[in-house]
């Protein structure tokens, strides 16, 4: 029997509550739409085959077609016991941690290649790039669209646009080699 109380599900003498992200094998889930021998409120264990999720209805039938169509959700344990809570919130951390580095390491590799690309090393700029200002600190407003031009006096390159130089952050749009030059 499967009750429900303030959003937490008791089954079997266990308390559950829904998640929100897709049933997986081994999942247990909560009927939230009936269809067939599948009662609203129930709770069935998902497995897998060769056809795929599935889990076994009130009839003792396999049912794959609830589950792609969303009408289980899946649920998860409750636990009570706060030093589980403490220890999974620490595991989650580091796995959020762990995912925030692979991303940056993802981001870093994206860049190189699409530095790489264009024969260069990354953040490597040169004079005649067209730049889009990321800060406003220089002069500019954010995204003004300029193009780069060395600075003799303060020996650096800076974002020339309407007319005025400013020193800025920026990020390329167009590598020098690919601007086409119409004065002559």
């Amino acid at each position: 029997m499967t009750a429900f109380k303030d959003g937490i599900i008791v089954h079997e003498g266990k308390k559950y509550r829904k998640v929100d992200r897709d049933v997986r094998n081994g999942d247990m889930v909560v009927a939230v739409v009936k269809s067939g021998d599948v009662t609203v409120g129930n709770v069935y264990q998902v497995r897998e085959d060769y056809i795929g999720l599935y889990f076994i209805d009130d009839g003792g039938d396999r049912r794959w077609c609830p589950i792609a169509w969303g009408h289980v959700k899946p649920i998860e344990p409750v636990t009570a016991d706060l030093a589980a809570l403490e220890s999974e919130l620490a595991a989650t951390k580091a796995k959020l941690e762990e995912l925030e580095k692979q991303l940056a390491e993802a981001k870093r590799d994206d860049n190189a290649e699409k530095w790489a690309k264009i024969g260069r090393k990354p953040g490597e700029f040169k004079v005649g790039d067209i730049v889009k200002t990321l800060d406003d600190v220089g002069g500019h407003p954010v995204g003004t669209i300029g193009i780069l031009e060395w600075d003799n006096r303060l020996e650096k390159l800076r974002v020339r646009a309407n007319g005025e130089l400013y020193s800025h952050q920026y990020e390329l749009v167009a590598p020098v080699e690919s601007v086409v030059n119409l004065k002559g």
